[in-house]
């Protein structure tokens, strides 16, 4: 049973399952599969200051035995429903996912459900994962870009949000099967839970199941994470023996709920939203600068942040620093309604065609619950793209100077930036 339901449209209902757990759903039709997540709330921004890393360990421990079954049986049970399920760590939650035929989703939700609620952690899948994750954490030296991607997120978000997934050598020298079930325990709560679920499914028998599987769920309050954003302009440098000097800037951006969320979207496909965009045309193609560069931008809850990167030879750096934020600054005088129509275009038809992906849906719903406390129409959101208009991305550019910088470099030499 679960509580009275508000529609968040005709197709998207929202509900608060008996177990406590908030359930997005929405059928789509000619579909003949269903997909269902469960997030729960917590992921690297929930791991002890001193034990970096947890969050991914538990990940790859979590399916490796539950209170009824151990790692084979469930991987057999998995299997003989021909499910496909996985589990993902985030800055701020872990998402369970599982698809399967309509008529076995059900008892695929069950299976979910001990990994989500009865996981024991055995020691040796514990050893296991982080030994699995100091050698990935090694692997990452061998990956300049990489690198660089750690470096400016732990700089841009601060200690908390800006975690590595993989955590120090000494962080998970401290890890073990204890420490990952003291972890579960103190997040996997009623109200830190989530659940959506979209594609051809039986409402009735996957809502029983859902309530079976998460009934165990602890009703202890849940932990308010400190999970805001920390953003201090700094530059700094990380010496490594590279022909290339790896360069990354970021600065602060808006948040998913923010109304210019979709302004910004669309400024970023206008600088990096494909071989006509303004950072691999004006950059790389005409000027020759670099050997890669993107923009792109992250939306913890209630901050944002922007980045741009790129990849040059030592001699270049402070040339491809300097033009990369011109050609965001630029932006506010010379852009074109071709250019943006274009991004626009590309935007829309992304969604579109990746949108029609049943997993790509219930996640989109539970994004949207996550930053909005409820789902919107696949077709709102691609309305507010609709909108945006040259005067948008120019106020957006005037509103969000980039005086305030973090600048980070991988290479041999750090950027010059006096003189």
């Amino acid at each position: 049973m679960h509580s009275a339901s508000t529609a968040a449209s005709a197709a998207i209902e929202q509900r608060t399952l008996a177990c406590g757990v908030d359930l997005l759903s929405e059928k789509m039709p000619g579909y003949h599969t269903a997909t269902l997540i469960v997030r729960v709330n917590g992921g690297t921004a929930a791991e002890p200051a001193d034990q970096l890393g947890l969050a991914y360990v538990l990940e790859q421990a979590i399916d490796k035995g539950t209170a009824k079954r151990g790692a084979r049986e469930l991987a057999d049970a998995f299997d003989a429903l021909g499910a496909r399920h996985a589990v993902y760590t985030g800055r701020q939650s872990w998402v369970f996912i599982v698809s399967a035929l309509p008529e076995l989703l059900p008892a695929a939700t069950r299976l979910m459900g001990e990994l989500v609620v009865e996981p024991v952690f055995p020691e040796q899948a514990v050893s296991t994962a982080v030994s699995l994750t100091r050698q990935q954490l090694s692997s990452l030296e061998d990956s300049p870009r990489a690198l660089l991607r750690r470096q400016m997120g732990i700089q841009a978000f601060g200690p908390v949000l800006g975690r590595h997934v993989l955590g120090t050598a000494e962080s998970l020298e401290r890890l073990d099967g204890a420490a990952a079930r003291a972890l579960w325990q103190r997040v996997c709560r009623r109200g830190g839970v989530t659940a959506a679920l979209a594609g051809c499914y039986d409402d009735g028998a996957v809502c029983a199941a859902l309530e079976q599987a998460l009934a165990g769920l602890s009703a202890l309050p849940c932990e308010v994470l400190d999970t805001a954003a920390r953003f201090t302009p700094a530059v700094s440098h990380l010496p490594k023996d590279l022909e290339q000097t790896q360069i990354g800037i970021s600065f602060p951006g808006v948040a998913y709920d923010d109304p210019e969320y979709p302004v910004e979207q669309v400024l970023l496909a206008v600088l990096s939203g494909g071989m006509s965009a303004r950072l691999f045309s004006e950059v790389r193609e005409k000027r020759g600068l670099v050997y890669w560069v993107s923009a792109w931008h992250e939306q913890p809850r209630h901050s944002g942040m922007v980045h741009v990167g790129a990849a040059t030879t030592p001699q270049r750096c402070r040339e491809t620093y300097e033009t990369l934020l011109r050609e965001v600054a630029r932006l506010e005088h010379d852009l074109t309604e071709e250019e943006l129509e274009r991004a626009k275009t590309g935007l829309l038809a992304d969604n579109v065609t990746s949108g029609a992906s049943v997993q790509r849906r219930v996640g989109d719903l539970l994004v949207d619950h996550f930053h909005l406390g409820r789902a919107q129409p696949a077709e709102q959101r691609l309305a507010a793209v609709r909108r945006v208009t040259l005067a948008d991305v120019q106020g957006y550019l005037r509103q969000h100077p980039r005086d305030a910088l973090s600048i980070v470099t991988v290479g041999r030499e750090p950027i010059r930036l006096d003189g």
